[in-house]
């Protein structure tokens, strides 16, 4: 697989800068595991921090839709967005970067600050 650096600090990096909601976003989640232990990782996981109404969340996923093509993220017609449920509530949508790389987006339901990261941490799961 490409370089976890590349791929997925870009991508982060244009969706910080095209979306003010991803200001706190980080690259979470299989790929860094799998990046750390020196394996194939096989997709993108992006935590994003967000407290808004699903009409909020509705508009945004349609920005993304729209602008993220000029960086090479699309939506994937092949999945269907769905709402999950762990320790909070958040949603996930499925993307696709360059026409080849899986990525999920999960909307967490959290206010958005420095310290998202951490809070990220204490609840994830790591199998």
């Amino acid at each position: 697989m490409a370089n976890f650096d590349i791929l997925g600090q870009t991508l982060l990096k244009n969706l910080k800068k095209h979306f003010k909601q991803f200001e706190y976003a980080v690259i979470a989640g299989g790929m860094v595991r799998d990046h750390e232990l020196g394996a194939d990782w096989k997709d993108i996981d992006i935590f994003v921090p967000y407290r808004g109404n699903s009409f909020q969340l509705e508009s945004l996923l349609q920005k993304i839709i729209l602008e993220g093509k000029s960086f090479g993220l699309t939506l994937n017609p092949e999945v269907k967005n769905k709402e999950r449920n762990r320790d909070y509530e958040f949603i996930v949508s499925e993307w696709l970067y360059h026409d080849a790389i899986s990525v999920q987006i999960m909307f967490i339901n959290d206010v958005g600050d420095v310290n998202f990261p951490n809070r990220l941490l204490e609840t994830f799961h790591y199998g």
